[in-house]
C-alpha cells in the first residue's frame, strides 16, 4: 500500500515537513471514509434483501400449508369430528411458524421494513375480522384466538365442544369455497409473493441500490489506489529533494497538485 513509503520515510529520518505528511494522510483517510460508508450501505441493503427473500420463502411456505388444509372447495359430506380437529391444529401450527418468523425478521433483518408491516397488519387484521367468508368472533367460539404477540392459541375445551355441537360448521371455518380462514389466508399470502407484490418490488428496488453500489465502490476503490501511489510517490520526491521541489514553498505547484489528486 501507498502508505507503506511514506511512513519508511518516515522512520529513516528523511519526511519533508510534518504539514506535508500530514495533509498526505488526511486526503487518504477522507477517501477510506467514503468507502467505507458505501461498504456499510451495501451491509445494510444486502441484509434487507436476504430477510425479504426469506419473509417470501415463509410466506410460500404458509400458502401451500393452508392450501392443504382448505381444498378449495366447500365440504359436501359430514366431516370427521377427529380430523377436522386435527386440521384445526394443523392451520394453528402453520400460521404460528410464519408469524414466529416474522417476529424473528421485526426484530432482526427487517426491523422498520415497510413491506414486512404490512403483512403482518394484513394477516392479523384478515384474522380478527373473518375477511368476507367468517363471522367475526367465529373462530373464537371454536376455540381460537390471537393473542398479543400475533400467535394463534387453541383452547381444547371450546374446541372440542363445537366440534361435537357442529363438526362441520367448524370444517367451513377452516375451508368454504373460498371463503374459510385457510381458503383467505393462503389467498392473502400468494398476492404477498406475486411478481407485482410490495415484497417484490422492494426486493427490485434494494437489487438496483446494491448494484449501483458496487459500482461506486469499484471508482472509489481505483481512484483511492491510483491516489495513494501519486501521493506516495509526490511524498518520496520531496523527501529527495530535502523539503522542496513539487510540495515546497516554489510557488502555485503545491496547490494545484493536491487540488489534482483531492
Amino acid at each position: 500500500m501507498a502508505t507503506s513509503s511514506i511512513n519508511a520515510n518516515n522512520a529513516a529520518g528523511t519526511a519533508p515537513s510534518t504539514d506535508v505528511y500530514n495533509r498526505v494522510q488526511q486526503t487518504l483517510s477522507s477517501q477510506n471514509t467514503g468507502v467505507a460508508k458505501l461498504n456499510a450501505t451495501l451491509a445494510r441493503d444486502q441484509t434487507r434483501l436476504s430477510g425479504l427473500g426469506q419473509l417470501q420463502s415463509a410466506l410460500s411456505t404458509f400458502q401451500a400449508q393452508a392450501a392443504s388444509l382448505a381444498g378449495g372447495k366447500a365440504a359436501t359430506t359430514t366431516p370427521d369430528a377427529t380430523q377436522t380437529g386435527k386440521n384445526v391444529r394443523a392451520f394453528v401450527a402453520a400460521f404460528n411458524q410464519l408469524n414466529q418468523k416474522m417476529l424473528a425478521l421485526q426484530g432482526g433483518d427487517l426491523k422498520g421494513d415497510v413491506a414486512l408491516g404490512q403483512v403482518s397488519r394484513q394477516m392479523a387484521q384478515l384474522l380478527k375480522t373473518g375477511g368476507d367468508g367468517v363471522a367475526a368472533g367465529a373462530l373464537a367460539k371454536a376455540g381460537v384466538t390471537l393473542d398479543a404477540s400475533g400467535n394463534l392459541q387453541v383452547d381444547d375445551k371450546k374446541l372440542a365442544a363445537a366440534l361435537a355441537a357442529d363438526a362441520g360448521g367448524v370444517a367451513k371455518l377452516l375451508s368454504n369455497g373460498g371463503k374459510g380462514m385457510a381458503d383467505q389466508l393462503a389467498a392473502k399470502a400468494g398476492a404477498f409473493t406475486a411478481d407485482n407484490s410490495v415484497i417484490r418490488r422492494e426486493a427490485s428496488t434494494l437489487n438496483k441500490e446494491i448494484t449501483a453500489i458496487n459500482g461506486k465502490r469499484s471508482v472509489l476503490s481505483k481512484a483511492l489506489t491510483t491516489q495513494a501511489n501519486a501521493l506516495a510517490a509526490l511524498y518520496t520526491q520531496q523527501a529527495q529533494t530535502g523539503g522542496g521541489g513539487l510540495l515546497g514553498g516554489t510557488g502555485g505547484a503545491t496547490g494545484t497538485a493536491f487540488d489534482f489528486l483531492a
